[in-house]
């Protein structure tokens, strides 16, 4: 059983945590403050939006940990899974709020 407990641990630590959302990610200037965002300019972010794949909910799921918070935040609400493959950047795009939730190494 502790073998399993650790084989858990070690898939969890290897998945991304929530990091920032487009709105408190970027300054007036629209440079990034997000030192883990792979984008260093909102420009950055909407090439890498632009280029992004939808990806199934549950291979999401299994690379990145969503808030229990934000989950309830969006529940109900049209939600696309992003991931930008040029810059291993996963997203959580929120339709009803157009919002974008990023998922990083903290």
């Amino acid at each position: 059983m502790s073998l399993l407990r650790e084989y858990i641990r070690s898939l969890l630590s290897e998945q991304r945590g929530f990091i920032g959302t487009c709105v408190n990610s970027f300054d007036e200037d629209g440079y990034c403050m997000v030192p883990n965002l792979s984008y260093s300019t909102v420009t950055n972010f909407a090439w890498g939006d632009e280029n992004a794949d939808r990806i199934p909910e549950n291979e999401f799921r299994s690379q990145v940990i969503i808030p229990p918070d934000l989950e309830e935040l969006i529940s109900g609400h049209e939600i696309f899974y992003l991931l930008d493959r040029d810059n291993n950047q996963y997203m959580l795009y929120d339709s009803d709020d157009d919002i974008h939730y990023f998922f990083g190494d903290k």
